[in-house]
């Protein structure tokens, strides 16, 4: 007689079904194995790890979803299923933005500069090899005067970074 767990069992006895509550759409049920920096919680099936709120749709539905899994409750480490939806990278940004969850620019958490300083980078970079050393602004150089990484500088410049501006 095997004493072994099924998936499932080893699943929801990690899950704590009076999580907090959603104003429209219940408690949550919080996960709470190993999760990630986001709260995204992760559960191993097959020596494989799989996010767990898509573990929770396989276990809820009977087959893996075709899309992402998204949250209504905006909670990454709930698993109940009615605050669950397949979604694509699209939906979730639009649903992200909806809601007020898309932090740009100073508002973002790990930013490490303001827009004014961003604004200085910009106008303050002089590209080119023949400016060096003649006391122009390259990107190690304002990298030092702001206390960052000339990658980051670099991303700036270019736009990959605070594109808002």
């Amino acid at each position: 007689m095997s004493t072994s767990k099924t998936v499932a069992e080893r699943f929801w006895e990690r899950v704590d079904k009076h999580g907090p509550a959603h104003p429209s759409l219940g408690e949550c049920w919080v996960w709470l194995g190993s999760k990630d920096r986001g709260g995204y919680g992760y559960f191993s099936i097959d020596d494989e790890t799989k996010r767990a709120h898509r573990v929770a749709w396989f276990l809820f539905h009977g087959v893996w979803p075709t899309m992402g899994v998204l949250h209504k409750c905006d909670n990454p480490s709930c698993v109940r299923d009615s605050h669950l939806f397949e979604g694509t990278d699209a939906e979730n940004s639009s649903d992200m933005v909806a809601k007020g969850r898309s932090a740009k620019g100073e508002k973002h958490p790990g930013v490490k500069l303001t827009e004014a300083q961003v604004l200085d980078i910009r106008t303050l970079y002089v590209p080119g090899i023949l400016t060096r050393g003649r006391g122009a602004w390259t990107q190690r150089k304002l990298a030092r005067k702001y206390g960052v990484d000339q990658r980051l500088i670099w991303a700036i410049i270019h736009r990959v970074l605070w594109r808002h501006l």
